[in-house]
């Protein structure tokens, strides 16, 4: 039976900590997308730009990181 814990991160070409860090680092940029979401709803004349920005610039990266395995 395969780790669990090794076996994803494999799939991709990684280990289990530079799996971690990867997701991890979405996770916190996620994190200030949503963030920024947040502060364009209350105030639409404010980052009104910065989390769409954001947002497609992190999907790009995880779709390149897809494509490498």
């Amino acid at each position: 039976m395969a780790n669990p814990f090794t076996a994803h991160p494999n799939r991709f070409g990684q280990g289990y900590w530079q799996h971690c860090g990867f997701a991890l680092a979405v996770a916190a940029r996620a994190a200030v997308i949503a963030l920024l979401s947040v502060v364009h709803a209350l105030f639409p004349f404010l980052a009104t730009t910065a989390a769409g920005d954001r947002l497609l610039a992190l999907a790009d990266e995880v779709r390149a990181a897809r494509a490498k395995r």
